[in-house]
């Protein structure tokens, strides 16, 4: 479970967001690392002991999820 407060500064083209990210058109979203949510939401990825990671997931200010892999959980935001 992971449960995400306050905001952070995206860029100056975001200002400041919360982990939900901020509406973009979907011409922006197209180089994210997922492109069906805004720009500077809470997202993860998994990496692998090998180096290969998971595909990037959106995780926002609330998400309950079991791994489909082990490895090292790694938490960015959503941005080019």
């Amino acid at each position: 479970m992971i449960n995400a407060t306050g905001s952070v500064v995206a860029s100056p083209r975001f200002g400041s967001v919360s982990a939900e990210g901020r509406s973009e058109s979907f011409t922006l979203r197209q180089n994210y690392p997922v492109t069906d949510v805004g720009g500077g939401a809470l997202v993860g990825y998994i990496q692998m002991r090998n180096g290969q990671r998971s595909r990037p997931f959106y995780v926002g200010s609330q998400n309950t999820f079991t791994a489909p892999i082990d490895g090292r959980l790694f938490l960015l935001i959503n941005d080019d």
